[in-house]
């Protein structure tokens, strides 16, 4: 399963055209496609939903990223450790997250 490339971008309420509720919709968008309405009331609280499902593929990017230097540097410091410890609960969360992320 993929995802939509990003970037995508949070853009405010009142310019959508969906008549009297048009104040309530922050749409998360790409240049061309739209990716979501975030439904709310036009608040902080809603402005943060939509910018933080907007960095959802940047997050996941990031994410990957840091699994990737997390078990490179843990392999370096640790070559035959197998142990459970906190360093190696860490590294299978951010595994599981991107998992969940990318619906595997």
């Amino acid at each position: 399963m993929t995802h939509t490339p990003g970037p995508w971008t949070a853009e405010p309420p009142g310019i959508y055209g969906y008549g009297a509720d048009d104040d309530k919709y922050w749409a998360v968008q790409t240049e061309d496609e739209r990716i979501a309405l975030v439904v709310t009331d036009p608040d902080e609280e809603g402005q943060a939903d939509a910018q933080l499902i907007a960095t959802a593929p940047n997050l996941l990017d990031a994410l990957k990223k840091a699994k990737d230097e997390l078990i490179s540097l843990y392999e370096q410091q640790y070559p035959d450790d197998e142990s459970d410890n906190e360093t190696t609960k860490v590294i299978d969360y951010v595994i599981a997250t991107i998992a969940q992320a990318e619906g595997t």
